[in-house]
């Protein structure tokens, strides 16, 4: 009896593992038998069967038997790391939690207050308020406690004095908007399908014979260009594809954002999921039959030095023969020259 209670464990416990491999194509739940729970996604498992680590991912829908979810204990985890984050950075030049990283090139007085402390900006804030890295921002008249100064810094002013020095001091609002306005680089290869090939996109799987570049004058969103999958549908039917980029240059902690399009020409549902180095960015569920823009999920602060660009398409219930087209995709980041 006690060696077949011993095999019975035994074999629950292959059950287990095997039901549990860890994914390496970014799907997880009961559909996949895969967990998020380690993969290079992230641990949380969406309603949609999708790895990744946003709120949508690890909150509401998510599913606990595939990896984790908000509320378990690598949650816990992460709020006691932030917190001795928070500890160890409260000594150092790290301004108030309250104070925002400022995303348009200004900070302090006349800045809403915001910080240049970790913006794309530069770390100094000048006497203009304008965020930058030179010694024009960084010296003796840097704002000190919105971010850092290498020298020595005048006191605030009061508030009468202020006013009546902005006036003479801060350059027009149209001067500012038109000196700050972001550039923005798209810094994927082959995004519109231009070459008239894949190429350096992939597929995933890599031998799916269903999917396509077609070329024809009027066939992408503004060129002629586009890619489009080709799927064999049908009642109850569930067809997933990945086109991927890999290793895309952004340097680390850049902030960014992805774009697409897409249309569908089958009856049924058409979901599109962008995701960036594992982080979901974009999503367009229910995509119509004309061209529409894949709506921004979330901007993305990207980690590391190379990135993998993932586009899921997905195609539920199709009652025949399924046709998706993708084109005009983007991973834009922005720069900007205040000054000073």
């Amino acid at each position: 009896m006690r060696s077949l209670i011993l095999l019975a464990l035994s074999l629950a416990a292959f059950t287990v593992t095997t039901a549990q491999r860890v994914s390496t194509s970014g799907r997880c739940g009961p559909a996949f038998g895969l967990t998020c729970q380690g993969s290079r996604f992230g641990n949380c498992c969406s309603q949609y069967s999708y790895c990744g680590s946003t709120t949508a991912h690890c909150a509401t829908g998510c599913r606990p038997g595939y990896g984790t979810c908000r509320g378990s204990q690598q949650s816990s985890l992460r709020s006691s790391s932030a917190a001795s984050v928070a500890t160890r950075t409260s000594a150092s030049t790290v301004p108030s939690p309250t104070q925002r990283v400022s995303r348009n090139g200004r900070c302090g007085r006349d800045g809403n207050s915001q910080t240049c402390l970790g913006s794309s900006f530069g770390n100094c804030c000048s006497q203009r308020s304008y965020c930058g890295s030179t010694a024009a921002y960084c010296g003796t008249s840097c704002q000190r406690g919105f971010g850092n100064c290498n020298g020595a810094s005048p006191p605030v002013a009061s508030s009468s004095t202020r006013s009546s020095t902005r006036s003479s001091t801060t350059p027009s609002p149209s001067a500012t908007s038109s000196a700050c306005t972001p550039q923005s680089t798209n810094i994927l290869r082959n995004p519109q399908f231009a070459s008239g090939s894949l190429s350096p996109w992939s597929l995933w799987p890599e031998d799916s014979p269903q999917n396509t570049i077609a070329v024809s004058p009027g066939a992408g969103h503004n060129d002629n260009t586009v890619y489009t999958y080709n799927g064999v549908g049908g009642p109850g039917s569930r067809e997933v594809i990945q086109v991927v980029q890999q290793e895309i240059p952004i340097p680390d902690g850049t902030e960014v954002t992805c774009s697409g399009w897409a249309k569908a020409t089958t009856a049924g549902q058409v979901n599109v999921i962008l995701i960036i180095s594992g982080r979901q960015c974009g999503l367009f569920n229910n995509v119509k039959q004309d061209w529409q823009p894949i709506p921004l999920y979330s901007t993305i602060n990207v980690s590391g030095e190379s990135h993998l660009l993932q586009v899921f398409i997905e195609v539920l219930n199709g009652d025949g023969p399924s046709s998706m087209s993708v084109d005009d995709f983007g991973v834009t980041y922005f720069t900007t020259t205040c000054p000073t």
